[in-house]
């Protein structure tokens, strides 16, 4: 997920009980790194897909495919 999907949903974000263990922080880019550290300190940072419209989802796998490809 980046910044911009967060914000632009951020009132549909959900607590997040149990945050992931930070095994592949090395591997992000500083952009990554900081929006991991703002989520990890809200009390509700945990974006779901199933909240975001299926639209939203498909537009954002696409591009991922794009920039990999």
């Amino acid at each position: 997920m980046d910044r911009a999907t967060f914000t632009a949903h951020h009132n549909l974000a959900v607590a997040d009980p149990v945050h992931a263990p930070e095994t592949i922080a090395d591997t992000w880019t500083p952009e990554e790194a900081a929006l991991n550290a703002q989520l990890r300190a809200q009390a509700k940072g945990r974006l779901e897909q199933e909240f975001v419209s299926a639209d939203t989802v498909h537009r954002a796998e696409r591009t991922l495919t794009e920039e990999a490809g």
